[in-house]
C-alpha cells in the first residue's frame, strides 16, 4: 500500500514573475513597426486583458494581423489534427485572424508581407509533442526567409527549467526522456530535443536559429523574477494554455499522460480532469495499482523514483473521444511531496499495460500529426526503441533491465542541457 501523501502545493501561490507582455513598453513596440501577432486567447497580462488586446491598446492598426496555434485562437478544436479556418478578430473595424494549425503550419509570405515585425507569445507546457514550439520553428524560418524581426514575449515553463540536479551529480533535473530521431518526423518532432525539455519557447528559438541555421532579429522580452530554480509550485496560471489542460494538475501531468494519445486508453478527454488520470473499460485498477506499487518501490533509490506520486482507483464515462460512453477504470494521479520523473513513471505505466492485457491494449494506427506512415506511440516516445523494449518479455521488466534504456534515455538529456545551455537566458 502507499504511504500517506504529503500534500505538495501544486495550486500554488502566485510568484512576483512578469511575463513579457507585462514588461514590453509603448515605445519599444512602436519601433517595431507594423506587427503580426501569434497568439491565442490564454496568452493575458497579469491584469487578465489579452495580449491582442493590450498590444492593439498599446499600437492601434500597426497590429495587422494574428495568427492562431493548433486549437484555434478560441480554442474551438480538439486534438491531433482538428484543423482552423482564417477568420476575423473582433479589434477595431476586425484583424485578420489566421490559422497556423489548417492548411498552413507556419505563416506564408502573404500573411507577413506588409509586416516588420513577427511578435509571439504562446504558453509552452514543457513537453517535446506540445505542439506550439513547432509553430514557433516555422514562425522563425518564415521570418528569416523573409527578413522580418522576430520578438518573443516570453512565459515561463510550467514544469520548470532545467538545473543541474544536487541529488544525483551529473544528471540534470526538469529535462527527461531521449531526444527524439530524425527518421520519425512530424509535427510534434523535427528537431532532437529531450521529451520535457527544460526551457521557455524565447529560449528555444535560439536553439532553433542555431539547428536551422537561420540569419534574423531576434529578441526576447524575458520573464522577470524567473530562474532555473523556480519551481512549478512558484508558477501560477489564469488561463488553460489549450483546451484540455484546465488547470496546474492537468498541465503537471500532461508528460505523463500524453502517450496514452497512442494507445486505447483514455487520457481524460472527455472528462473535467484530463492528463490526471488514465483508464480504459478493459483495466482493472487494483492490478494495475499492485503493478505500480512494485515498481515505485524498486525504483524508490534512484533518479527515476516516483516517490511524490500518489494514485488511486478511479472510474469515469468520457463525454467524447476514446471510449465515449463507456464506462473505464483507470487511476488517478496526485502531485505530492518527493520527486516524480514523470517520463519514467509514464513508460512504467505503458509496461504495465501492454503486459498485462496483450488482448485488449492496443497501440492506435490512425494517422498522427500530419505522419501517415508512423505508429503514434513512435512519434510521441521519438524512437521505437520503447515498444521494442516492452515487446521484449512478456515477464515483468526487472530494475537491472530497466535501468540501462533509462540511464541512456536521461544521458541524452543531460547532455542536451550541457550543449544548448549557452542558450539559457535564466540562471540559477
Amino acid at each position: 500500500m502507499q504511504s500517506l501523501p504529503k500534500t505538495g502545493k501544486l495550486f500554488p501561490m502566485a510568484k512576483n514573475l512578469l511575463s513579457g507582455i507585462d514588461t514590453i513598453t509603448a515605445k519599444e513596440l512602436q519601433t517595431m513597426g507594423n506587427i503580426a501577432l501569434v497568439t491565442n486567447q490564454s496568452a493575458i497580462t497579469r491584469n487578465y486583458i489579452p495580449t491582442a488586446q493590450r498590444i492593439y491598446d498599446l499600437i492601434g492598426t500597426n497590429l495587422q494581423c494574428i495568427l492562431g496555434p493548433q486549437h484555434g485562437y478560441f480554442f474551438t478544436e480538439q486534438d491531433n489534427m482538428k484543423e482552423t479556418p482564417d477568420t476575423i478578430y473582433p479589434l477595431g473595424k476586425g484583424i485578420p485572424l489566421y490559422s497556423l494549425y489548417g492548411k498552413y503550419r507556419e505563416p506564408q509570405q502573404q500573411h507577413l508581407h506588409d509586416i516588420d515585425t513577427l511578435i509571439i507569445d504562446l504558453q509552452d507546457v514543457g513537453c517535446r509533442i506540445y505542439t506550439y514550439m513547432m509553430t514557433l520553428a516555422g514562425c522563425l524560418k518564415t521570418a528569416a526567409q523573409m527578413g522580418k524581426k522576430v520578438v518573443i514575449l516570453d512565459r515561463p515553463n510550467p514544469l520548470g527549467l532545467s538545473h543541474k540536479s544536487l541529488d544525483a551529480p551529473g544528471h540534470w533535473d526538469q529535462v527527461e526522456g531521449n531526444l527524439w530521431e530524425d527518421s520519425l518526423e512530424s509535427f510534434i518532432g523535427r528537431y532532437p530535443i529531450p521529451f520535457c525539455h527544460g526551457m521557455t519557447l524565447g529560449e528555444l528559438g535560439y536553439l532553433f536559429i542555431d539547428l536551422d541555421q537561420l540569419e534574423l532579429d531576434y529578441q526576447v522580452i524575458p520573464v522577470q523574477g524567473l530562474t532555473r530554480k523556480t519551481s512549478h509550485q512558484e508558477i501560477s496560471f489564469s488561463l488553460p494554455p489549450s483546451p484540455n489542460l484546465p488547470c496546474a494538475a492537468s498541465i503537471y501531468f500532461f508528460p505523463l499522460g500524453v502517450a496514452f494519445e497512442g494507445a486505447n486508453v483514455s487520457e481524460g478527454r472527455g472528462t473535467t480532469t484530463p492528463f490526471q488520470l488514465m483508464a480504459a473499460p478493459y483495466i482493472d485498477s487494483q492490478q494495475v495499482i499492485q503493478e505500480l506499487d512494485l515498481y515505485k518501490k524498486e525504483f524508490k533509490e534512484t533518479f527515476f523514483s516516483f516517490e511524490g506520486c500518489y494514485y488511486h482507483p478511479y472510474s469515469f464515462r468520457p463525454t467524447f473521444n476514446k471510449h465515449q460512453g463507456e464506462v473505464c477504470q483507470g487511476l488517478f494521479f496526485h502531485k505530492g511531496e518527493g520527486r516524480i520523473h514523470l517520463f519514467a513513471l509514464s513508460l512504467f505505466l505503458q509496461e504495465i499495460l501492454t503486459r498485462l492485457y496483450p488482448s485488449e491494449f492496443k497501440w492506435i494506427q490512425i494517422p498522427y500529426e500530419y505522419n501517415e506512415k508512423d505508429l503514434p506511440i513512435h512519434l510521441i516516445h521519438g524512437t521505437k526503441k520503447w515498444t521494442e523494449f516492452f515487446r521484449s518479455s512478456d515477464q515483468r521488466k526487472t530494475l537491472k533491465e530497466w535501468i540501462p534504456y533509462l540511464e541512456e534515455s536521461q544521458s541524452q538529456a543531460d547532455q542536451f542541457c550541457l550543449r544548448y545551455q549557452k542558450y539559457f537566458i535564466y540562471k540559477d
